[in-house]
């Protein structure tokens, strides 16, 4: 199986989960992390905008997986400063 380069602010990002005191699992595909949080999970996809594929976005791939998952909106997050707002996703889902 392939492997992707991993983005260059992945561990910086995984800190920052971690920081706050979420699990973080890698994956493969076609999500970079797994993280849990409060009894919740979500998919999270890493991009670097410092690279052009970083600032593309979520691939052509991630976006139709992203359209047909049943499951709770994958959260792009591109910086440490996204963190808060991926797990406050978590947090909403908690409440509804």
């Amino acid at each position: 199986m392939r492997r992707d380069k991993p983005d260059g602010n992945s561990k910086q990002l995984d800190a920052a989960f971690k920081s706050y005191g979420a699990s973080v699992w890698l994956l493969a595909r076609p999500f970079d992390r797994l993280i849990g949080y409060r009894g919740r999970n979500i998919l999270v996809e890493y991009k670097d905008p410092r690279t052009a594929y970083g600032r593309k976005g979520l691939s052509t791939s991630q976006q139709a997986f992203d359209a047909t998952w049943r499951g709770g909106k994958v959260q792009l997050v591109t910086c440490v400063s996204d963190v808060p707002r991926a797990l406050a996703f978590i947090e909403d889902s908690v409440d509804q």
